[in-house]
């Protein structure tokens, strides 16, 4: 018996490492940057503006260097940054509104008497936003500098998955315009970070968000050429806005909520879980009954639940968090759910899977855990995921499963664990920090 327990849970631990040694070498966990030097006459630039003498390289970048270029530009309004952070973070029961004054042919806030024009019609509603600072190059006939984000927004919530938007404002003289690197993010828990899984959905939400609503004079894609990261194709987005606007108000619809479709189904759904109740068969008694009988206990049910519902639990109470203290920072709001979710998870590990044989306890606390991923996954309607996510997620599966193995009796001895659970901490802690490293 104790030969035949330990030979599974050699078999489980062996299998695990198989499979992340054929994925390990092809999925790095921290993101390469080029390792090329590159000055200025080796990097192309675009003019965003057909009027203007200003040049931009069309790339963000993590520092001051070429060197470390991330995502691509891939929206460009001929406009100053001022006037398109107004015109998306405008709503009627915002503080901040934006107006066109027919008579000094511009736009300027003002009184809600004004005949306001809000450039949200489909329902969008972008707010101001943090993120890591990212820079680009704006170059001049005379002069070239790096430029910080000048205005940071978003659509969704810091903790959950939103579209992001950094605006960048440059050109020269009069002949204003905005660059703008658009992607799709969510956040990431166990790499601290946002992953973005892509920016040709954020570039169609940003579109579609400008189309019919009279602000827009010519909208076109152009082809930059700077495609290849993620879902970028190379081809960008510009907007001109109208010089004079005459567009009546236009005021938001309240989003609906995702419960109201259970208003009308729950009774529904009552009646038909009350006939499945009182129509079990005998059949189906049986089956309760085996399973009460079977090796399946309380232990067994709890560390399934609490390993598969805590990081929906975390994710959804850090976002309600969020939107219930909007003016605080996220890492205020966020480290308690992070400790919840870091810690809680090999606590239950091991305070269930110690009631558990050894291969239960290592099995249960996976397939929970997979779960879990998988459910926090659909939460955000995620369909991609990085592979460096991937691979992170596949060796936390492997320290959890081993904590909630390690607590286990071996069934022939009374008092000696097998310490599983050490080796298992030492990947779980290792896997968080890993990540973090480089930075």
């Amino acid at each position: 018996m104790v030969g035949s327990e330990r030979s599974r849970s050699v078999l489980l631990v062996l299998a695990t490492l198989l499979v992340l040694s054929v994925f390990g070498p092809v999925t790095p966990l921290v993101e390469r940057g080029p390792t090329e030097e590159k000055t200025v006459s080796d990097v192309g630039f675009v003019r965003p503006s057909e009027d203007g003498h200003a040049r931009l390289w069309p790339y963000t970048s993590r520092g001051r260097s070429f060197n470390q270029a991330t995502l691509p530009i891939n929206a460009v309004v001929t406009t100053d940054a001022t006037t398109v952070y107004q015109l998306l973070t405008s709503t009627p029961s915002g503080a901040e509104r934006l107006y066109w004054n027919k008579t000094a042919q511009t736009w300027e806030a003002g009184s809600t008497g004004q005949g306001n024009v809000t450039i949200n019609g489909t329902g969008v509603y972008w707010s101001e936003s943090t993120g890591s600072e990212r820079y680009t190059f704006v170059m001049t006939n005379t002069s070239g500098r790096w430029a910080d984000a000048t205005y940071q927004i978003h659509d969704g919530t810091y903790f959950g998955s939103r579209y992001h938007l950094r605006l960048y404002e440059g050109g020269d003289g009069t002949e204003k315009w905005t660059a703008i690197q658009a992607h799709h993010e969510h956040w990431d828990w166990f790499r601290l970070r946002h992953d973005v899984g892509s920016l040709s959905r954020a570039q169609h939400h940003l579109e579609r968000d400008f189309l019919g609503t009279g602000v827009v004079r010519e909208m076109r894609r152009e082809r930059w050429g700077n495609g290849g990261a993620i879902d970028a194709d190379g081809w960008v987005t510009v907007i001109e806005p109208r010089r004079r606007v005459m567009l009546g108000p236009q005021y938001h619809h309240d989003r609906p909520s995702a419960l109201a479709p259970l208003v009308f189904f729950l009774p529904l759904l009552g009646l038909g879980a009350a006939g499945t109740l009182s129509g079990l068969t005998a059949d189906a008694r049986a089956s309760l009954r085996w399973i009460r009988e079977s090796r399946f206990s309380r232990y067994h049910a709890a560390l399934f639940a609490s390993t598969s519902l805590l990081p929906l639990v975390v994710r959804v109470g850090a976002i309600a968090a969020e939107r219930a203290f909007p003016t605080a920072q996220p890492q205020v709001v966020g480290a308690p759910f992070y400790v919840l979710l870091v810690a809680g998870l090999p606590a239950a590990a091991l305070a269930f899977g110690r009631h558990l044989r050894t291969t239960d306890g290592f099995t249960v606390a996976v397939v929970g855990f997979g779960v879990g991923i998988m459910v926090d996954y659909a939460y955000l309607d995620l369909s991609v995921v990085s592979y460096g996510a991937l691979l992170q997620r596949l060796v936390l599966l492997l320290g959890l499963g081993l904590i909630g193995a390690g607590g286990s009796r071996w069934a022939a001895e009374r008092t000696t664990r097998y310490r599983y659970w050490m080796i298992g901490a030492v990947i779980w802690v290792g896997m968080l920090v890993w990540p973090l490293v480089g930075r």
